[in-house]
This record gives C-alpha cells, structure tokens and sequence, in this order.
C-alpha cells in the first residue's frame, strides 16, 4: 500500500474546469498515481506530483501540491496537508484526498 500526501496552499485560485475524475469504483495505487499525473498536466500552474520520500518497503511516498504559486515554496503562508493510505483498510481516505484534489 502506497501513502500520499495532499499538500494544498492556503491560496489557492479556483478553476471552473474540472478533470473529470470517475468516483464510481475504488482506484488501486496506479489509478491514484495516474489521476495524479492527469492533474499535474491538465492544471500545470497549480498542481505538481513530488516524491517526498520512501515507505518502509521502499516504495515511494508521492504528494500533489495544489497552489496558486506551485512552483515556489512560500514560508509566509500557512498550508494544508490531506494525509492519505497510512493503513491498508483506510481506502476511503484516499478516495477523499482524490476528491479534494480535483475539486480544488
């Protein structure tokens, strides 16, 4: 089971455009790797997909940073983080943090 972190900055710039993630059926951990891929390159600007390190088997820990700036690190403004797939039987939080992405 991989983890992501949802990294979302406080200012965030709204799109009316939506990427049209389908909620139908549970994504494995390729699914949730490329859905992250798909809004990383539909939303340029605002979302970057980063490796912020490895789990305890080695795999990596991906995170999405959602941000109006998402190019930059800025210290001046607060952030929040959406933690997702820490334990194997807490698939709806992935799901969640899915959800919250593409809705921002």
């Amino acid at each position: 089971m991989r983890t992501y972190a949802f990294l979302l900055c406080t200012a965030l710039l709204m799109s009316s455009a939506m990427a049209d993630i389908d909620f139908s059926d549970y994504h494995s951990p390729s699914q949730v790797d490329s859905e992250m891929a798909a809004l990383e390159s539909g939303f340029p600007a605002l979302a970057k997909v980063m490796s912020i390190g490895s789990s305890v088997n080695g795999l990596p820990i991906k995170a999405l940073k959602i941000s109006d700036n998402v190019a930059t690190d800025e210290a001046d403004e607060g952030d929040v983080i959406f933690i997702a797939s820490i334990h194997a039987r807490e698939w709806l939080s992935t799901e969640m943090a899915l959800y919250l992405a593409e809705y921002l």
